[in-house]
């Protein structure tokens, strides 16, 4: 309920078409019921000459009903007149309060999406350590979706079957209070019928999106690495796995389903039992006198109509579990906080003039025991150029993602010219960093587009002289032009092709450091000599961190941080750790020396 609530609360800035539509239905229930009362005047006419006219409506005498209907032929005109108008606009308000619940269930959708996504956004890298991708896509499609049903249509079912249900039920009881209290006899076991269902779709509910989680991320996966899957022969075991993910999501929507609809046909059965009954009873209402046929035959009408809204209530009921195991899950993300947080007096600007240091930096990744970095001090001067190497695990990345404030540190602090980047605004700091990561990522929009980004107002100009300094101009337009679309991910690019776009992207952004995640893949001579230049021009003037793979990256190097298991095991030039026959000469002599042969 609490959900609920919640989410209603997305709609609270819609007030004014949620009262229209509200009113709208309720229309539709008071229509209902007149079309319905009309069915006494017309029966009981019929067995009345044409100058006498009903003036009963159930056992109440209205006698006012001579006085508001004419006489002969046109009582039937004006009789039927008021059935085709209380239709008509029976309609009416049902398609307007249809609308507006679904106008208003389009905007609450929007907002939702927008906060979900601007949310993810702003988290922390942990946050995604914790959330698969594909969990955060299907909150932002099905589980929005499922919301936005619950916002429109299954509010807008509520609202009219609900309405018309209680106008129905007051015409019944004003027709006939005996046959009513005798149909409504089944309340408390539909009730019971209704809760037990509804338990049991919710927990249906949360394994079925469960399911299409695992569907979802098992496709992502495989159709993402084809190249894997058809290099290695891999179909028929992907398959296989596929197989299994929707077999078990097709149990668990078979479970929603029998759930969700066996309620009705149970209610269709027992609204059978419940009308034989009914119209048993009715042979002694009628015979002895408290009911007429007229008044039998508009009760009758109005208790049949009255089941069609119950079993619609209870569809809908059962619908709403689903919104609120959906509604449940997207604010349990959105109530996630980062533990990477603005200060309240951080600085909007930051500048670097002189040094960046990290004094006795430590961090553990949630869920791990063992410290990624333990107790790691350096300092860099602007300008310089600091090689980070050391087997994989080391700590490289980690120093990467913390400069960045994808992670805090546990222990220790970073600072540039001395002061903390935790004082620092997140958008602040990274307007000082480009940030080359070793798997290049590219969108699908245009190589303008995705050279500029980060930067937007850049002109043509400026975006064709970072290509030029990348080496990326050439191809670029032999491949169309820069407004030329790259593709997913850029998968139609080569790898060197790709790595020169990422650092057209990084020229572009002209901060004063660089942090470069050299690319461990292996590319053609050529690529690798147009990919080294490109890296040159890059580095030129900047105070660059790498994880370096290559030795002539290496040898550049002002400096060489020698990382091992969290900790900096050896510091100095390529010269000095090469002659120390310490863990530097053996990466050197297992990593570097093919290159160099």
């Amino acid at each position: 309920m609490k959900d609920l609530l919640r989410l209603l609360g997305y709609a609270r800035p819609h007030a004014g078409r949620i009262v229209i539509a509200v009113l709208a239905a309720a229309g539709v229930g008071l229509f209902e019921a007149g079309r319905t009362a009309l069915i006494q005047p017309i029966f009981d006419g019929l067995g009345l000459g044409s100058d006498t006219l009903p003036t009963t409506i159930g056992n109440i005498t209205v006698p006012r009903l001579q006085t508001w209907l004419p006489a002969g032929s046109a009582y039937w005109m004006v009789v039927l007149g008021l059935l085709i108008g209380f239709s008509l606009l029976r309609g009416l308000a049902e398609f307007t309060a249809n609308f507006l619940l679904t106008s208003v269930g389009q905007s609450v959708i929007v907002t939702l999406r927008m906060a979900l996504f601007t949310h993810a956004l702003d988290q922390s890298a942990a946050f995604f350590d914790r959330h698969r991708t594909a969990e955060l896509t299907n909150a932002l499609i099905t589980d929005v979706e499922k919301v936005q049903s619950g916002v429109a249509q299954y509010l807008a079912d509520a609202l009219r079957e609900g309405f018309t249900l209680v106008c129905l039920l007051a015409l019944a009881l004003m027709l006939s209070w005996k046959l009513t209290l005798l149909t409504l006899s089944v309340v408390p076991l539909l009730a019971l019928l209704t809760a037990t269902f509804g338990r049991r779709l919710r927990q249906s509910s949360r394994a079925t999106q469960q399911a299409i989680e695992d569907v979802l991320a098992l496709a992502t996966e495989v159709l993402s690495g084809y190249r894997i899957v058809q290099a290695y022969s891999a179909q028929t075991a992907e398959q296989v796995r596929f197989q299994a993910a929707v077999q078990r999501l097709r149990r668990f929507n078979l479970r929603t389903a029998r759930a969700l609809f066996l309620p009705s046909p149970l209610l269709d059965v027992l609204g059978v039992v419940v009308g034989a009954g009914v119209i048993f009873y009715t042979h002694h209402l009628i015979a002895s006198g408290e009911l007429t046929p007229g008044a039998f035959t508009a009760t009758l009408l109005a208790l049949v109509r009255l089941y069609d809204p119950l079993r619609k209530l209870t569809q809908t009921y059962q619908a709403y579990q689903q919104v609120i195991v959906s509604a449940g899950r997207l604010f349990a993300l959105l109530d996630e906080s980062s533990p990477v947080t603005e200060a309240p007096t951080a600085l909007t600007t930051a500048t670097f003039q002189q040094t960046l240091a990290l004094t006795d930096v430590a961090f553990t990744y949630p869920g791990t025991a063992r410290p990624a970095l333990d107790g790691v001090t350096f300092t860099i001067r602007r300008g310089e150029t600091v090689a980070l190497v050391g087997p994989s695990g080391g700590g490289k990345s980690t120093v990467f993602a913390l400069l960045l404030r994808f992670y805090d540190p546990t222990r220790g602090h970073i600072t540039l010219d001395g002061v903390d980047i935790r004082h620092v605004t997140r958008a602040a700091l990274r307007q000082l960093v480009a940030y080359v990561p070793q798997e290049t990522v590219l969108f699908d929009g245009t190589f303008a587009e995705n050279i500029a980004y980060g930067r937007p107002g850049t002109t043509r100009a400026e975006i064709e002289q970072a290509a030029r300094a990348a080496y990326a101009h050439e191809f670029i337009l032999e491949r169309g032009g820069y407004d030329a679309r790259i593709g997913e991910a850029g998968r139609a690019l080569s790898g060197g092709q790709r790595q020169r776009i990422a650092i057209a992207r990084a020229l572009l952004r002209n901060a004063p450091i660089l942090l470069l995640d050299e690319a461990t893949s292996a590319l053609d001579a050529e690529s690798e000599h147009l990919v080294q230049a490109a890296l040159t021009t890059l580095m030129q003037g900047r105070t660059t961190l790498v994880i370096a793979h290559r030795l002539a990256t290496v040898q550049r190097a002002d400096r060489i941080l020698v990382f091992e298991r969290g900790r900096i095991v050896e510091a100095g030039d390529h010269a000095t750790l090469t002659a120390a026959q310490g863990t530097y000469r053996r990466l050197y002599e297992l990593q570097f020396t093919s290159q160099s042969s």
